[in-house]
């Protein structure tokens, strides 16, 4: 069973932890309260859905027969992906 060899990716790894720190520390120097209050709020809602149904997604492709290699591929794709949005949203105009 896939639950064995998984059975220590629930323990919070420190990189998470320390983005989670970076976030609380850095918004206030740089938006305002309501704009912060809004973006950290939809960020650490959409963390937490993430941790949620990540672990759902990976069982139901390793039970479809994906080997784990494909599962970085699509990590990569799906990181990559993030970037571009965040290279798009800088070129925009504050309102």
């Amino acid at each position: 069973m896939h639950l064995q060899k998984f059975k220590n990716s629930a323990r919070p790894r420190p990189v998470y932890i320390l983005r989670f720190c970076q976030l609380y520390a850095v918004t206030p120097t740089l938006y305002e309260s309501a704009n912060r209050a809004r973006g950290v709020g939809t960020a650490i809602t959409l963390g937490r859905a993430g941790s949620i149904v990540s672990p759902m997604i990976i069982g139901v492709l390793l039970d479809a027969g994906w080997p784990p290699v494909n599962l970085f591929y699509l990590n990569a794709a799906v990181f990559a992906l993030a970037i571009f949005a965040v290279l798009k949203l800088k070129q925009l105009k504050p309102l």
